[in-house]
């Protein structure tokens, strides 16, 4: 398994970005009829799953905290893991009005696309690896997952560009907006400057995107059975299950999975979570190779 840390500058967001890549990789072989180390580790592309973390994680605390290495390996999937703060994985509404500075993406000043972080992931960070990376180009190859604000982000940039993203999960997402919005006043600044007001709207509106009949990805949503997001993704988990008896021509493909919080806690929770998804988004990919 590889591990590496990329360092570079986002146009998207006007600074410097780090983000890891967990690639998977055959084990180097020496036997007693080939003496010497064959290297056969990459292969020429893999199918990719961004994995977009929450408001108290990192994308390192991921890293150490759950089995991503083995479940990369055993899935046969490129892992990115992208740094994403506090934003929602959205574009800010609130920016500085100052003069904008020079980009040093670009070279260029005048045009201001700072603290865009949902173009950061889509579509730049995802050009920038299908570009240096063994990444596939097909869509059908791409998943976006996230854990808690990380699973709005995958809902939302999912819905935004089913062009490019095959399949979505969500792990205990913050799914409905409007109601953080209404019960969580410590967030209250935050939400004005990410979204511009505290009401959520527009591809904002995760439930009334995901009824809606437009085309979307493949859907996993997982959550705890009596977690802090339990009753939002219930909500959310029914609105798109009646969308998808409604409008049968979407084909949208959809799996849900909840929890009991006995079972699974904390850490133990992510890591099941994830095993579970990756090993969907896995049998995914086999059924488009056949």
């Amino acid at each position: 398994m590889a591990l590496l840390k990329f360092t570079y500058t986002s146009e998207a967001v006007n600074t410097n970005m780090e983000f890891y890549a967990l690639i998977p990789q055959k084990k180097h072989i020496r036997s007693q009829d080939s003496p010497e180390l064959t290297l056969a580790s990459f292969q020429e592309t893999y199918p990719v799953t961004i994995l977009l973390h929450d408001m108290h994680s990192s994308p390192g605390g991921l890293i150490r905290q759950t089995g991503l290495e083995r479940l990369a390996y055993q899935s046969g999937q490129l892992i990115l893991l992208p740094q994403g703060y506090l934003s929602y994985y959205t574009d800010y509404a609130a920016r500085d009005d100052a003069p904008t500075p020079l980009n040093p993406a670009t070279g260029t000043s005048g045009n201001f696309t700072e603290m865009c972080y949902g173009t950061y992931i889509v579509p730049e960070l995802l050009d920038y690896a299908q570009a240096v990376l063994p990444v596939s180009s097909s869509p059908q190859d791409v998943c976006i997952d996230g854990i808690g604000m990380g699973g709005f982000g995958a809902l939302k940039l999912g819905a935004l560009h089913p062009d490019r993203v095959g399949c979505v999960f969500s792990i205990d997402g913050h799914v409905d907006l409007q109601w953080l919005m209404d019960h969580s006043p410590s967030q209250k600044e935050q939400f004005k400057a990410v979204f511009g007001s505290l009401r959520a709207k527009g591809s904002n509106d995760l439930a009334a995107v995901w009824s809606s009949s437009e085309r979307l990805p493949a859907l996993f949503q997982s959550w705890q059975e009596n977690g802090p997001c339990a009753q939002m993704n219930r909500n959310f988990a029914n609105a798109v299950n009646r969308n998808s008896i409604k409008h049968t021509d979407t084909n949208l493909q959809i799996r849900y999975c909840c929890f009991p919080d006995n079972i699974h806690a904390g850490w133990n929770h992510i890591d099941n979570a994830l095993a579970q998804a990756l090993g969907w988004t896995g049998r995914l990919n086999e059924k488009k190779e056949r």
